[in-house]
């Protein structure tokens, strides 16, 4: 049982210890990219997990090649881990310049009082559009989709969908 409460203390202890410094490094990189702050915030549990091993297994009467093997499969670990964390970082960042561009052409659609009615040309030419690659859906914003969307905010219920710029 006493050996439990070493085991539950020290793993609470550096848990705590990898969260503060994570919070630390978080609040040195809060004014930089997206990318930056997710990478952190997603590698901090598999740190965790892997400091708590670390202790644990120095702390145990194991057996040089049994260390060893905990060692590589932690290795092993914390390289998945990071390219997990660069895939997921790397989609998420790619959303979000796409929300950006997106909102970018809708403020400055409203700014500039554009009309449904103006896009029936790119409409029509758009509306089977694909990207280089092939793929559908992964298109940049229109005009006209944006115009269509307001349009059908408009009919459900006057006022809204509309952006009200300063």
């Amino acid at each position: 049982m006493t050996d439990l409460l070493i085991i539950i203390g020290l793993t609470l202890a550096s848990c705590i210890a990898v969260g503060l410094i994570g919070l630390f490094l978080l609040h040195l990189v809060r004014y930089r990219s997206l990318r930056q702050q997710l990478t952190i915030a997603t590698l901090l549990p598999v740190v965790a997990v892997a400091t708590t091993v670390l202790i644990n297994v120095q702390l145990m009467f194991l057996s040089a090649h049994d260390s060893f093997v905990i060692l590589i499969a932690l290795l092993v670990s914390l390289l998945l881990a990071a390219l997990g964390a660069w895939l997921v970082v790397r989609r998420i960042s790619r959303a979000s310049r796409r929300v950006w561009a997106g909102l970018h052409q809708l403020v400055s659609d409203s700014a500039s009082g554009t009309s449904v009615v103006g896009f029936g040309r790119d409409c029509r030419r758009s509306a089977g559009a694909r990207t280089s690659a092939g793929r559908p859906g992964r298109n940049p914003p229109n005009p006209c989709r944006i115009a269509s969307s307001r349009a059908r905010c408009r009919t459900v219920s006057p006022g809204v969908g509309q952006l009200h710029v300063p």
